[in-house]
């Protein structure tokens, strides 16, 4: 296969992996003829590979096809180029072979040549026959082979070339490529490919043919990066000579000297210091190039960046030093000595989490190197932001002989770090024995508590480790210690979670429960370890199952009155459920309803736990239970299924008995306005069918609401044709006169509604403020509705005499909300050019809005006369526009023929409006259209004193610096 250029990634920071050092990148397959030939193959390919070109010449002549392609799509001409047989190429060439044939590589014989074509390599003695690389590209040039060709990794015969230093190969393609700084798919171009692979004489030839050495590919990284990173000193230079920037920066800062250090390439940083390289220069994440030496233990380059001046305390985005990288890699012990043997080492400093270097050490155990700190003057007690010492660390992570070594440097054993937690918390939390006999040894406190008075015996119940248990038990703890919540280490131990529930956690329940834990003993929440059990998660439910054989009591609950039944019930989990039920008497279950009024019913549901639920109903839920409501929306479990579109649920529960017309006490809606409204269209059929022979369909809640009018209400077409077909009446109406219509043109489903109209639904209904449907989705801007029920409209009740107890037609309420496209089919209605209705007309509807095309549509209707109506205060469209600051209103209207100092029954005239509402724009505006300001109203006020009154500084600004100017 064609060679492929891998490029190793320069490391990051602490989290990242040391560099691979790792030979050429480069993965030649077919290096050996074997790899694209077997006894298997063609005669033709055989003869190919055998070199014998008088062969070849005979099998064409026999028919042999010229074209054969094996399973990867090789062709005999990619046979031929590979081994460099210039001879074959040709015969194959003159016998129809396709030149620029492609296997499922996409490489053509003319990449399988650059392939081959390494000048100092011993590949050739491989290959049989008259051997010429150089001849064979010039076979397959002359016959038009594509030099400008990609794989697919985008390489063009040029990036082979240059990898594999075919610089003959190269030499024949330059002249006749497109661009010798084409990129690949990672954007490397052949400069790229040549400088890492350390070519140089190829990178000389490049460059003479006005290669750009600055090119950077798609993570910026330019070919003297990866020169610096293999360690390339010639190609260094002779990038250099050509205006390379030996402190170019890659995407992430990093510099070509960051790329030496990270692979440790001694001789490329020298020569890069050398040439002016900044020796402190901070990456991404401000790790500078002794941070990335110290990060892959490249010992001797630490030692050569300090010489040149390194700052050795430099600190990164974490605010880490060297030190931190050196003491924590997994091969950083040598740079530590480097480091600790120079004078200006600061051993304790911290970084922003606080952590020192020893802090660093013992996180990953580096148990030498943390004696090695110690020596050098590392506080063995400095603590972190969270108050922990390198001792929490150790023992957090188990790291016995780190923590034996700093108690033998005097660390304080009791010390409290995070959460109050001593190291012997943490260890025990881990089920680190060793960690804690050391601890103890060293005189720790055993009944120490942290902040929530939790002991080591807490936490070694909680993690499940038996063996840390009986060390602690051994040594006097205190088994009967209660934390701040009065929790025993048995509600630890109970509640331990899956993670824990293994043999090790019920080991130590049985140990505590023989030492005389109390079973039924209840926290300061009234939860006993039986419920904490329950809550742990663990889907076998062991640690259940000891407490009940050591009497735990099954129908305790806590002080919300939740009991074990409860949280399984959530959880779903079939084994300790059935254990528990197994144990409980049906007084039990009658008790189950907690403060806020759910029941075990209630949890499955909302989980969708049918198997529990079956469970549940099997022992019998007495009815109290079954139809029992939670208190915050009032559903039952029915409901409530239905609200989540349950169905095995639902199922369940009509079987045990469950009434789907039981109103809810809050609401009085049932299970079907739930699957109605949330639109749970297979729920809402089961609960139909199950309610057979009642009126189901038409069932009401407290606002008298039927399901249709919650399905239509929301647009769930498949509900409304469902209850449409059980009976559901059209025009029912709700405690506002509202039927489901009404409904329709409010939630602006066009489906729903004309469902509802092809059952006979009454489009001019009025409701108990006189409003129709058209009132309504003209109101709401639905357009098209308001298009379906003006086509069903009688003669004589256009949308201009529709008028509602407050004389408002759908024209005042598609202008009251400035729904311009509703409007224009309401006009396209409109047979008359006078207004009916509300003396506030749809005019001044449109200017308080501040709908400019409302007020366009409306003119152009109804005649420019209109800007003179008056509403029943004498108030004309501009005072409205007035109140609203919209000055385009306001100059359409003016423009129109508004009278700019109309005033109304106050006296008042726009401009005061604008004043005595703090419209500052209208004011401005009104001013320059020439308004009188100096006017009074019937109480002689202007509206310079309305500005006043109002406190409105800016009006008042206005006014004034106008007057001022008069």
């Amino acid at each position: 296969m064609v060679t492929r250029q891998i490029f190793d990634e320069v490391g990051k920071c602490l989290d990242a992996a040391p560099l691979p050092s790792g030979d050429s990148a480069l993965r030649i397959q077919g290096q050996q003829p074997a790899s694209m030939y077997c006894d298997y193959s063609p005669h033709l390919v055989q003869a190919v590979f055998k070199g014998d070109v008088e062969g070849v010449e005979e099998l064409l002549a026999e028919g042999e096809e010229a074209n054969y392609q094996d399973a990867e799509r090789r062709s005999v001409l990619h046979a031929a180029a590979f081994c460099g047989l210039h001879q074959v190429a040709a015969l194959l060439l003159a016998h129809g072979a396709r030149v620029n044939v492609k296997d499922n590589k996409w490489a053509t014989p003319l990449h399988r040549a650059c392939a081959s074509g390494y000048e100092d390599d011993n590949i050739h003695q491989l290959k049989p026959g008259p051997v010429d690389v150089k001849k064979t590209v010039e076979v397959l040039l002359r016959h038009q082979a594509d030099v400008n060709a990609r794989d697919k990794f985008w390489q063009t015969p040029l990036h082979v070339a240059a990898a594999n230093n075919a610089l003959s190969c190269a030499e024949l393609i330059i002249p006749l490529q497109n661009n010798i700084n084409i990129s690949d798919r990672a954007g490397r171009t052949s400069l790229h490919h040549a400088a890492y692979n350390g070519h140089t004489a190829m990178v000389e030839l490049l460059l003479q043919n006005k290669a750009t050495c600055n090119f950077f590919d798609k993570r910026d990284r330019r070919a003297i990066h990866w020169a610096a990173y293999m360690g390339h000193t010639e190609v260094i230079a002779l990038l250099v000579s050509h205006g390379a920037d030996v402190n170019v920066r890659d995407k992430d800062y990093y510099t070509p000297l960051h790329c030496a250090a990270a692979n440790g390439r001694l001789s490329a940083l020298r020569q890069l210091l050398s040439l002016g390289a900044d020796v402190d220069a901070p990456n991404a994440c401000g790790n500078s190039p002794l941070h990335v030496a110290c990060l892959n233990g490249k010992e001797d380059i630490a030692d050569e960046l300090l010489a040149a001046g390194a700052h050795i305390s430099a600190v990164n985005c974490r605010g880490q030093t060297p030190l931190h990288y050196a003491a924590a890699s997994t091969h950083g012990a040598g740079c530590l000595e480097v480091l600790l043997r120079h004078p200006g080492v600061m051993v304790n400093c911290p970084s922003q989490d606080g952590r020192t270097p020893l802090h660093m050490a013992a996180i990953h155990g580096r148990c030498s190197r943390a004696q090695m700190l110690l020596k050098a003057g590392a506080h063995v007690d400095a603590s972190d932001a969270q108050g922990c010492t390198a001792l929490h660390v150790a023992a957090q992570h188990g790291h016995d002989l780190l923590v034996g070594g700093l108690l033998i440097a005097e660390a304080a054993c009791d010390t409290h770090g995070s959460l109050g937690m001593t190291p012997l918390h943490m260890a025990s939390l881990g089920g680190y024995t060793d960690c804690c006999r050391k601890l103890l040894h060293a005189g720790a406190k055993i009944d120490a508590r942290d902040d929530q008075g939790r002991t080591a015996l807490h936490f070694a119940a909680y993690g499940g480790n038996q063996e840390t248990l009986a060390l602690l038990i051994s040594r006097g703890a205190d088994c009967f210690a209660c934390d701040s919540y009065g929790r025993l280490p048995l509600h630890y131990s109970a509640a331990g979670g899956p993670q824990q529930q293994g043999g090790g956690c019920c080991s130590c329940l049985s140990t505590l429960i023989a030492l005389g834990s109390d079973v039924d003993r209840a926290d300061a929440e009234g939860r006993t370890p039986l419920q904490m059990a329950a809550t742990s998660g663990d889907p076998d439910g062991r640690a259940l199952a000891i407490l009940l054989e050591h009497g735990a009591q099954p129908g305790a609950h806590d002080n919300r009155r939740f009991g074990a039944l409860h949280h399984l019930a959530a959880t779903g989990h079939m084994i300790p459920l059935a254990t528990l039920l197994s144990v409980m008497t049906s007084e039990d279950i009658r008790r189950t309803k907690s403060c806020s009024g759910l029941t075990p019913l209630h949890l499955a549901v909302a989980g969708g736990h049918s198997d529990a639920l079956r469970a549940l109903l099997s022992v019998g839920c007495p009815e109290e239970v079954l139809e029992c409501t939670e208190e915050e929306q009032g559903w039952s479990p029915l409901a409530l299924s239905a609200l989540l579109g349950q169905t095995d649920c639902l199922r369940l529960l009509l079987q045990h008995g469950a009434q789907p017309l039981r109103p809810n006490p809050r609401s009085g809606a049932t299970s079907l306005h739930a699957a109605a409204a949330l639109g749970q269209t297979e729920c809402l059929e089961i609960l139909l069918h199950s309610a057979k022979g009642s009126d189901a369909a038409n069932t009401r809640d407290s606002s008298n609401r039927t399901p249709l009018m919650l399905a239509v209400l929301k647009g769930h077409t498949d509900c409304v044709e469902r209850l449409l077909r059980h009976g559901a009446a059209v025009d029912a109406e709700d405690l506002s006169r509202r039927t489901a219509l009404f409904y329709g043109a409010f939630g602006g489903s066009e489906a729903c509604v004309r469902l509802l109209l092809k059952e006979g639904a009454t489009v001019l209904i009025r409701d108990c403020m006189g409003k129709t449907p058209l009132h309504l989705a003209a109101a709401v801007g639905n357009g098209t509705i308001l298009s379906v029920l003006l086509r069903l409209c009688p003669d004589g009740e256009g949308p201009d005499r529709l008028t509602d107890l407050q004389g408002f037609t759908p024209i005042h309420w598609a202008c009251y909300g400035g729904h311009g496209p509703c409007l224009s089919i309401l006009l396209e209605h409109t047979r008359t050019n006078t207004f009916h209705g509300n003396s506030f007309s749809p005019l001044h509807c449109a200017a308080f809005q501040g709908s400019e095309f409302c007020i366009e549509l409306l003119l152009n209707h109804f005649g420019k006369k209109l800007v003179q109506l008056r509403d029943k205060k004498q108030r004309t469209a501009l005072h409205a526009a007035a109140c609203d600051d919209s000055v385009l209103c306001l100059q359409t209207l003016i423009k129109e023929g508004a009278d700019i100092n109309a005033t109304d029954w106050r006296g008042q005239t726009p401009l005061m409006m604008a004043a005595a509402h703090g419209s500052c724009k209208s004011i401005e505006a009104l001013l320059e259209l020439k308004a009188d300001i100096v006017v009074q109203d019937n109480k002689g006020n202007s509206a310079l004193h309305h500005a006043c009154l109002q406190v409105i500084g800016l009006c008042f600004s206005e006014m004034w610096h106008f007057l001022c100017g008069i």
